[in-house]
């Protein structure tokens, strides 16, 4: 069953006036019963506390707490003091124990010791100098393995152990 426009325009035209008397009678006629309540809450409080503003806490024995012999101690803030340095109460560079120094190396161990180093490059800049060793990125005064990294160049780093050194040179890419 087919319909052609001529006959289906009026279906719709019907419909949509339906639709449209519908929307304006409960919108405009139609009054919901409005709701009233028999009470306020402040009337139900008046009621159930006879005015008495105290009396939700009655029940409640507080003779124990003010009947106390010592007093209480005083409020202490739990805030942090911003006017003092964070630095003031750390310790001096001077009271912190230095580790012992490792025993020197023998010939044997410097040799172990330099073939398990690799040094990969350095960058020189301005005001300051780092090396990379095995993958990390080292300061002159930097300690490895019991080393302290005594100079860096472009191409040679130099690190010492008590009176003993290591030089690490860089490998040219040919």
């Amino acid at each position: 069953m087919k319909l052609d426009r001529e006959k289906l325009r009026p279906i719709v035209l019907v419909l949509t006036s339906l639709i449209f008397a519908t929307m304006v009678y409960f919108r405009f006629v139609h009054q919901k019963p409005k709701k009233t309540l028999s009470a306020t809450p402040a009337k139900l409080f008046q009621e159930q506390t006879n005015g008495d503003p105290l009396a939700p806490f009655r029940h409640l024995d507080f003779s124990a707490a003010i009947s106390q012999e010592k007093p209480l101690p005083p409020f202490r803030s739990t805030l942090p003091d911003i006017f003092t340095s964070p630095l003031a109460s750390a310790p001096k560079m001077n009271d912190r124990a230095t580790p012992p120094e490792p025993p020197l190396p023998s010939p044997v161990d410097l040799t172990r010791i330099k073939d398990n180093l690799r040094f990969q490059g350095s960058i020189i800049g301005e005001r300051d100098a780092v090396a990379i060793i095995n993958d990390q990125f080292l300061h002159v005064g930097d300690r490895l393995q019991g080393f302290t990294l005594a100079s860096i160049t472009e191409n040679r780093v130099e690190l010492v152990q008590g009176g003993v050194g290591i030089t690490l040179e860089m490998i040219p890419h040919d």
